[in-house]
């Protein structure tokens, strides 16, 4: 039972092992190491101040799993006109692609990323897919592996021309998308579909092999202070969750994942902006000020490892606890699937604004 004082979860104190970030590359470099050590020594700072620039208020969390049972959310269909229409291999195609560069839209300093497409302009992810499906009109079969693995820097400014702000890390998404190409072809006969076959349709399976084969869809990970290892593979996650949520609303022609309960919390500043805006994360003045003020933080440093740290924690507890208070409807169903859902589109209506960071974890 919760005690009448404000309970907060702090990030726990490094011991002998310390705080590790492993850089999303098969070796980490010496930028990788210069970053551990950044890292390390900013929790060490942290510590010997007695301050902890995120933590989690467990009063709030609790009357926000309480916000989210009674709504009795659904599973998201993921039909809006930037999507495939049918429910077919051309669709998980365009899902594993577009996932393997869905992240980070807004350059510090500009507008978000945004395109107009078919009179309506689209920012964000939605303006990423609609940027895809414009290639496709014009004749560019960006789905065909082949292709995406002889896409070049002059294609990507060609298909992600923006109508707002640019769209950051252009360079990394030319070697995702090119990674994705070539891996397909080299491994699953050039098909998102086939690899979904490959291994029976288990989600486990499925997000375990997205980051183990593709470099695109490669997470970063920390070790907690008890050695434990705390995942972060975002895309790697968030490519079957949709696959689901479309897959139910197919009438069978998509056929439903196994075990995908079982997939992990999806963290990005979409996220973390929900989970401030509803006190469940609580920030400190320094770090809140940085938010308003728009400045960018970066990427594994101290404050940026800590949102997504505690985001991902506080994500774990209220799935966990809206599952406990949903027992008294056994009719309803709740996993990540519509938590993820409720907590990404939450953040892009909620007023106020998300943190800024140059990196494609987010």
């Amino acid at each position: 039972m919760l005690s009448s004082s404000r309970l907060k979860y702090k990030w726990p104190r490094a011991n002998a092992r310390g705080f590790i970030v492993k850089w999303s590359e098969p070796c980490l470099s010496r930028i990788g190491c210069r970053m551990v050590a950044t890292v390390l020594r900013q929790r060490k700072r942290d510590d010997m101040n007695g301050r902890s620039s995120v933590t989690i208020d467990l009063f709030a969390l609790e009357a926000f799993a309480e916000e989210l049972s009674e709504q009795g959310l659904t599973a998201p269909q993921w039909r809006e006109p930037w999507y495939p229409r049918e429910d077919d291999e051309t669709f998980v195609q365009f899902l594993g692609v577009a996932n393997a560069i869905n992240f980070c839209y807004t350059q510090p300093g500009h507008e978000k990323f945004a395109i107009e497409w078919n009179g309506t302009m689209l920012a964000g992810s939605a303006g990423l897919m609609a940027a895809l499906q414009r290639a496709r009109e014009g004749g560019l079969d960006i789905l065909n592996a082949d292709v995406l693995g002889d896409l070049s820097l002059d294609d990507m400014r060609d298909i992600f021309h923006s109508d707002a702000g640019p769209l950051p890390l252009m360079e990394s998404r030319l070697k995702h998308l090119r990674n994705v190409g070539q891996c397909l072809n080299e491994t699953y006969e050039g098909s998102f579909l086939h690899f979904l076959r490959c291994y029976q349709l288990d989600a486990t399976v499925i997000t375990h092999c997205l980051q183990r084969d593709f470099i695109a869809y490669g997470g970063d990970f920390c070790l907690r202070s008890d050695g434990t290892l705390l995942r972060f593979d975002k895309r790697a996650r968030l490519m079957p969750l949709m696959y689901e949520g479309r897959a139910r609303s197919s009438n069978g022609a998509l056929p439903l994942l196994e075990n995908y309960s079982a997939i992990g919390p999806v963290i990005d500043y979409q996220v973390a902006k929900t989970l401030w805006a509803k006190d469940v994360l609580v920030y400190s003045a320094n770090l809140a000020g940085k938010i308003e003020r728009e400045v960018p933080l970066i990427a594994w440093e101290s404050e940026e490892l800590a949102i997504r740290f505690h985001a991902h924690h506080a994500v774990e507890l209220l799935l966990e606890r809206v599952i406990q208070l949903q027992r008294a409807f056994p009719l309803r169903e709740f996993s990540m699937v519509e938590l993820d859902y409720a907590l990404w589109s939450a953040g892009k209506n909620l007023p106020g604004k998300h943190h800024l960071c140059i990196t494609t974890t987010n």
